[in-house]
C-alpha cells in the first residue's frame, strides 16, 4: 500500500499556482520518503461527465475500475484544485461524482437505498485550494463554508479527518508582494509533505 493519493485538477499542470502547490508538496513527501501517487484530471483527459449506462444501470467502466483500485491502494489522500466561481472546477465534481461517491465502493446501503455508512478508511485528506481574489480574515472564513460541500462528501464516504488550506490573492499581485506569496506557498506546501 503507498501512502498518499494526489487528486490535482488544474488545466495549467506546468506554470499554474496550483502546479507550483503541487511541486512543493511533493518536494516534501519525497523529504519525509512517502510513496505517492498523482492523479492529474486534466492530463489524464478524465471525462467528467455520467454517461447514460452508468447513470441508468451503475455499470461502472474499466477506467473507474482503475480508479478504485488506485483508490484503494493509498493510506492517505490529497486535493488540489482552484476555486471557480465558488466552487470546485467541473473536471473534479465530475471525478467526485463519477468516480468516488459510488454506491458499494465508498458508503453502503440498503435495497432501498438508504445510506448505512462509509466505507473508505483513508487515515487523512487534505485539500489545497487556490482564490484568485484577496478577502479579510471574515470573508475568508465565509468562503471556505462554499467548500463544505466537498468536507460533506468526503465524510459521507467515510472520511472524517479533513483539512482545508487555502491560499488568497494569487491575481493581480504586484511582483515583490508575488514573490513573498510564491514563498510561503513553496513553504507551506513543501512543510505540508514533509508532515502528512
Amino acid at each position: 500500500m503507498l501512502d498518499v493519493l494526489i487528486v490535482f485538477s488544474h488545466p495549467d499542470g506546468e506554470k499554474s499556482i496550483n502546479a507550483l502547490i503541487l511541486q512543493n508538496f511533493l518536494c516534501g513527501l519525497k523529504q519525509n520518503k512517502s510513496s505517492y501517487t498523482v492523479l492529474d484530471l486534466y492530463a489524464d483527459n478524465f471525462n467528467p461527465t455520467f454517461s447514460y449506462n452508468e447513470l441508468r444501470n451503475g455499470a461502472l467502466s474499466a477506467e473507474i475500475r482503475k480508479y478504485h483500485k488506485i483508490i484503494l491502494n493509498h493510506k492517505k489522500m490529497v486535493f488540489i484544485y482552484p476555486a471557480w466561481n465558488y466552487g470546485m472546477p467541473a473536471m473534479l465534481k465530475g471525478w467526485i461524482d463519477r468516480v468516488l461517491v459510488i454506491p458499494g465502493f465508498s458508503f453502503q446501503e440498503d435495497a432501498k437505498h438508504r445510506y448505512l455508512g462509509g466505507l473508505l478508511t483513508h487515515e487523512k485528506v487534505l485539500l489545497f485550494q487556490t482564490f484568485g481574489g484577496d478577502f479579510d480574515g471574515e470573508k475568508r472564513k465565509q468562503l471556505n463554508h462554499y467548500f463544505d460541500p466537498i468536507c460533506a462528501v468526503l465524510n459521507y464516504c467515510g472520511l472524517t479527518d479533513i483539512t482545508l488550506k487555502s491560499f488568497f490573492g494569487l491575481y493581480n499581485i504586484s511582483s515583490q508582494p508575488k514573490h513573498k506569496i510564491i514563498k510561503k506557498i513553496q513553504d507551506d506546501c513543501c512543510n505540508f509533505g514533509a508532515t502528512f
